[in-house]
């Protein structure tokens, strides 16, 4: 029977719980949390889920000190502000051979480097929960492409959680391109701070633009007070496609046509029983891998804490972002 571990039973956290539910091992799974009323709706939610053939046992926890010492796979559901010293805590104090990171990971730069010592010196694996990757639109869109196609991709809504959820189609970028150099302007974001639906966090609006070392272009763009629907669309010299995630549906153009069809946009509890039995059975894993996280989070981080530092006229070493 394998542990496994979940920190941070919230929104994310629990719906991870829901996914390991239905994952083909016995597992021993821990979830820790200090805010209590939460566990209990992660527990509430784990048991809307239905049984397998495959034993779990489960267990709620409100410290790290309570997880058990050896623990095959960890999931770090927390908010960005908190994930460094809880991080640092239980690679410590426990012996952690996989980590599962959200996103966005960390507000300080040097954060990112601390940790990547820390797995490196410890030997543990890691990768990031940015899931776009594992949706079979994506993988038909990369498909579709040469090596060589430079792509230009919009994704244009209403106060779509810029701040949060840019990093989501960073990695889409780097995923259908190949690569991991980037730059960024932030002369189009709106000139002002805006509360995140998540306390203590920040978001911000307007338009974000970045450039691939190679040549392709993005644009991010939030509409302030608006609920339009984000739209995603992916240009290359000879095809376009226009996915829309909230309603299901993508439209390609190739060959002077344009097809349209439904497309299935997985939920979190639907993902991570995969995930779990690719890592703990060291099969192919689709998640983006720490180093290369790393480095597809860093300009954003640096790009926005210093327009974050301009607006406010703050000195500030951490990007309140998660």
């Amino acid at each position: 029977m394998y542990n496994i571990a979940i920190v941070g039973s919230g929104q994310l956290g629990s719906r991870h719980l829901q996914g390991i539910k239905t994952a083909s091992l016995e597992l021993s799974i821990e979830v820790v949390d200090s805010n209590l009323e939460s566990l209990k709706n992660a527990e509430n939610r784990y048991n809307e889920v239905g049984d397998n053939q495959y034993k779990k046992d489960v267990s709620f926890l409100s410290s790290l000190d309570d997880l058990s010492n050896e623990l095959d796979l960890v999931i770090i559901a927390t908010g960005s502000a908190p994930r460094f010293a809880i991080t640092n805590e239980l690679i410590k104090k426990k012996n952690v051979r996989n980590i599962v990171f959200e996103k966005v990971l960390f507000q300080n730069e040097k954060y990112y480097h601390n940790v990547n010592n820390l797995l490196k010196s410890n030997n543990i694996r890691a990768w990031v929960n940015c899931p776009r990757r594992m949706y079979d639109y994506y993988n038909t869109i990369r498909e579709a492409f040469r090596k060589e196609d430079k792509i230009i991709l919009n994704v244009s809504g209403g106060d779509w959680g810029l701040g949060c959820n840019s990093i989501h189609f960073i990695d889409i970028i780097s995923y259908l391109t190949g690569q991991t150099e980037y730059s960024l302007l932030t002369n189009g974001l709106n000139k002002k701070i805006y509360a995140s639906k998540r306390s203590g966090y920040v978001e911000f609006c307007g338009i974000l633009t970045g450039f691939t070392k190679r040549g392709d272009i993005f644009n991010f763009i939030s509409q302030e007070n608006s609920s339009t629907t984000p739209i995603v669309s992916i240009v290359t010299q000879n095809q376009k496609f226009i996915i829309d995630e909230v309603k299901g549906y993508m439209a390609s153009f190739s060959d002077n046509s344009w097809k349209s069809q439904i497309i299935q946009v997985p939920y979190q509890s639907q993902l991570t029983g995969n995930v779990v039995e690719a890592i703990l059975l060291n099969k192919d894993i689709k998640l983006t891998k720490y180093e290369d996280s790393m480095k597809l989070h860093l300009p954003l981080i640096s790009s926005l804490l210093d327009f974050y530092n301009a607006i406010t006229r703050n000195d500030s070493i951490n990007c309140p972002i998660t």
